[in-house]
C-alpha cells in the first residue's frame, strides 16, 4: 500500500509529517460541520471583499484590443486545469487556421522579471523559472511562444505590438484592467466552487452569479465521484479530461515515488496510476515551492531506498534549476481533450463553438476598425 506524506516547509526533507500550504478544509464543500461553522464565522469578511472585489471593477476602465483576447481563467483560488486548457486552445487555434500567429499570454507568478517580454520556445533555455515562473517556463519549454508580463494591459499591449493576431492568456478572470473577447472559466470537477463562500469564507474569487454574466462558457475537467459535475447555467459546458501523453513517457515498469508542488497533488498521483504505474510513495509540497538541492538529494535517496524511480509534474520539473539534478527525474506530461457533448445535447462541441465565436470577433472587430476609419475621414 502507497503511504502519502507531506514536505516540510524548511529545505532538508524530513521523516516526519508537516502541513504543507493548502487550500483550508472549510473551503471544501464537503467539511465537516465544525469547520463549516468556521466559514460562517468568516462570511462577513466575505461580504467587505465582495464589496470591495465589486467597487474594483465598478471604476475600472478595461482596455479593449484590435486582435482577439481569449481569457481562460477559473472561480476558485489555487489551480484548476487552467494551463492545460490553455494549451488546447492555443492548438485547436493553430490547427484550424483561426490565427495565423497567436501568442500564450502569463503574467508570471513569482516572477523575478516583470516584462512585457516575449520567450520564444527557441529562448527557454536562456531562462529559469526563478526569472519568469514555473508555468511560462513549462509552456516555453513545451514549445510555445510566450508573452510575459507582471501588468496585463502593459502584456496585451505589447503582444500586439509585436504583431500577434491572437492572445490567449492563462488566467486573469477577475482582473478589470482588460475586455476579453471570450472568457472561459476552467473547474476542476473534484473541487467545484467549494463551500459556494468568496474569500476568505470560502475559496471563490468572485460570487457565481457575477462570473456567470461575464463568462461564455465552462469547462470542467475530471469528474466527480465517477459522474460530471453540474454547473448551474445556461452557458455552455463542456466536459474533458486530462490525458497522459503516452507516446512521450518510459514505461510504468518500476515503482515511483511521486512528488509535486501543485494547487492539489492527487490529481497528478491519480493520473500516474491511469497511466500504469505503480506508487511506492508520494510527497506534498505548497504550491509553486521552490525546490532546494538538500530537498531534491532527499527524494532521491529515499525513491533510491524504496527501490523507486522519482517522478513529478511538467510544472515541478520546471522549477528544477540543477539540469544534471533534472535529467534524474521522471516527468509525466499531460494534455487535455474535450469530451464530446451527449448525443441528445443542442450544444455544440468545443470546436464548433470556437470557429464560431473567432469568426464572431473578427467580424466585429473589422466593424470597429471601419467605424474608426470612418470618423478619421
Amino acid at each position: 500500500m502507497s503511504r502519502r506524506q507531506t514536505a516540510p516547509r524548511a529545505p532538508r526533507i524530513s521523516s516526519h509529517r508537516m502541513i504543507p500550504l493548502v487550500k483550508p478544509r472549510f473551503w471544501s464543500s464537503g467539511a465537516p460541520p465544525l469547520a463549516r461553522l468556521l466559514a460562517v464565522a468568516l462570511w462577513p469578511l466575505s461580504l467587505v471583499y465582495r464589496a470591495g472585489y465589486t467597487l474594483n471593477r465598478l471604476f475600472a476602465r478595461p482596455v479593449s484590443l484590435d486582435i482577439p483576447l481569449i481569457c481562460i481563467g477559473n472561480a476558485v483560488a489555487g489551480g484548476a486545469g487552467k494551463t492545460p486548457c490553455t494549451l488546447a486552445i492555443y492548438h485547436a487555434v493553430v490547427q484550424h487556421g483561426l490565427a495565423q500567429n497567436p501568442v500564450i499570454f502569463l503574467k508570471g507568478y513569482k516572477a523575478k522579471l516583470r516584462g512585457p517580454l516575449f520567450i520564444a520556445p527557441s529562448q527557454a533555455a536562456e531562462y529559469s523559472a526563478d526569472h519568469i515562473g514555473d508555468e511560462a517556463m513549462m509552456v516555453a519549454r513545451k514549445g510555445y511562444p510566450v508573452i510575459l508580463s507582471h501588468n496585463r494591459a502593459d502584456g496585451v499591449a505589447f503582444a500586439q505590438a509585436q504583431g500577434f493576431d491572437c492572445i490567449i492568456m492563462d488566467d486573469g478572470l477577475q482582473n478589470p484592467s482588460l475586455r476579453p473577447d471570450l472568457s472561459l472559466c476552467v473547474v476542476d470537477a473534484a473541487y467545484g466552487f467549494g463551500n459556494g463562500f468568496t474569500l476568505p469564507a470560502g475559496p471563490l474569487r468572485e460570487g457565481i452569479g457575477s462570473l456567470n454574466t461575464r463568462v461564455d462558457g465552462y469547462v470542467v475537467i475530471g469528474h466527480s465521484l465517477g459522474t460530471p459535475f453540474a454547473v448551474a447555467t445556461d452557458k455552455p459546458v463542456w466536459q474533458s479530461a486530462l490525458e497522459v501523453e503516452s507516446d512521450k513517457i518510459a514505461s510504468p515498469d518500476t515503482p515511483i515515488l511521486a512528488f509535486a508542488g501543485i494547487a492539489r497533488p492527487q490529481k497528478f498521483y491519480d493520473s500516474l496510476r491511469q497511466a500504469g504505474y505503480v506508487l511506492a510513495d508520494s510527497v506534498d509540497f505548497p504550491d509553486h515551492y521552490a525546490y532546494t538541492r538538500n530537498d531534491l538529494d532527499g527524494l532521491l535517496q529515499r525513491a533510491k531506498n524504496a527501490g523507486a524511480r522519482l517522478m513529478t509534474t511538467e510544472k515541478d520539473h520546471a522549477r528544477i534549476a540543477d539540469e544534471n539534478m533534472a535529467r534524474k527525474i521522471g516527468v509525466l506530461p499531460v494534455r487535455l481533450r474535450f469530451a464530446a457533448p451527449p448525443a441528445h445535447s443542442a450544444q455544440p462541441d468545443f470546436l464548433a463553438f470556437l470557429e464560431s465565436a473567432m469568426a464572431r470577433i473578427r467580424t466585429n472587430k473589422n466593424k470597429h476598425d471601419n467605424k474608426r476609419k470612418e470618423g478619421v475621414a
